[in-house]
């Protein structure tokens, strides 16, 4: 029998999108996990953003950031 597989995590290099309220995680068919931003269109941001994400003008805190990262 196959062990289960873990829910995705957000990569540690995510930088603000670790911590986000419009991030979500995409797994792909293959594995891949991708961050999808999904704030409003208005906003003009990427739908997939290169990380790390360092500044954002609609970041909003939705959980605590991760013990490891450092400010």
């Amino acid at each position: 029998m196959p062990a289960p597989q873990r829910p995705p995590a957000y990569p540690p290099d995510a930088g603000l999108c670790r911590a986000c309220l419009h991030s979500r995680l995409v797994l792909s068919a293959r594995g891949s996990v991708f961050i999808l931003c999904a704030a409003p269109p208005e906003h003009g941001l990427n739908k997939y953003p290169r990380l790390p994400v360092l500044q954002c003008a609609v970041f909003t805190p939705n959980r605590p950031r991760p013990k490891d990262d450092v400010e």
